[in-house]
């Protein structure tokens, strides 16, 4: 297990890490190696007697376990880890990289999305989405991110692609920040890397979804379609199969303006036709007078 950091300033390793746990084993892609070398180091100089002897423990399993193929194929990686890095968390994600490493086609492809999105736009998600949006996208960076293949260009690339939507109140938002970013970007050299770049689009996506949702429940979500989404809580299908928590005051704000736009069209069709419907002026069609 490696712990969250809760406080990247701390000193000391209760105050930096909360109760939050990744399991290595289970969830390796949500984690990147300097985020796993940090616990270790951190496990070595700080974690008393116990944390470092189960870490020990775990080395000495994992190597005893592995294949030689295997352990060959990450000793370089791992001996050229600091020596306050190497321990069982740090070649556990060395192993699970070195089985599940992602191929350069398949990094290729990831970018093309941020590409596309950035390109496209909100506009060609479906019901222009945010939650679905920042679901995707949150999965493809964070694929990037692990192997140190996200840059920051991506990060206004995102912003770019928030940017492009029907809902002028959401668009003009990030259009801004867009503008913001790559004004600051191109008065530095520097580049703060991979997880830099995966924090700063975390936190766009995570403000574009709250603005989102925000917009949706005060029915200031207006797109061509005339619906918001088909998920009263999320967009993307039934709310009964939704698998996002629950947000009950989005829900009922969703549904009643869903019932409030079948009753429109219910009046409509029903003006259309019988007595209420419309009547028109035979003399503009060439008719006679009575």
């Amino acid at each position: 297990m490696v712990r969250k950091v809760v406080d990247s300033t701390a000193t000391v390793l209760w105050e930096k890490y909360g109760n939050e746990t990744v399991n290595l084993f289970e969830n390796w892609t949500h984690l990147t190696i300097q985020r796993v070398k940090e616990w270790q180091s951190d496990i070595n100089r700080q974690g008393g007697d116990e944390n470092r002897r189960s870490s020990a423990w775990l080395l000495a399993f994992l190597c005893n376990s592995c294949t030689q193929e295997l352990k060959d194929g990450i000793k370089d990686a791992f001996e050229n880890l600091e020596p306050f890095e190497k321990g069982g968390a740090t070649y556990l994600y060395l192993i699970m990289a070195h089985m599940f490493q992602m191929t350069t086609d398949v990094v290729t492809a990831l970018k093309s999305v941020v590409t596309r999105f950035s390109r496209d736009g909100i506009a060609k998600i479906k019901g222009e989405n945010v939650f679905l949006a920042a679901k995707q996208l949150t999965a493809v960076v964070k694929s990037l991110a692990r192997v140190d293949a996200l840059s920051d260009e991506a990060v206004g690339d995102i912003m770019d692609g928030l940017s492009k939507g029907s809902v002028s109140k959401f668009t003009e938002v990030f259009k801004l920040e867009s503008t913001m970013y790559r004004s600051v970007k191109t008065s530095t050299t520097y580049s703060g890397g991979s997880q830099t770049a995966l924090d700063q689009i975390l936190h766009t996506l995570t403000k574009a979804t709250s603005l989102y949702n925000s917009l949706s429940t005060g029915n200031n979500w207006h797109i061509p379609s005339g619906r918001v989404s088909n998920c009263w809580n999320c967009g993307d299908h039934g709310v009964n199969k939704c698998k996002l928590p629950k947000d009950q005051g989005r829900i009922e704000a969703n549904k009643k303006k869903w019932e409030e736009e079948k009753k429109k069209k219910s009046g409509s069709v029903s003006n259309s036709s019988g007595s209420g419907g419309k009547q028109y002026d035979r003399s503009k069609f060439g008719g006679g007078s009575g």
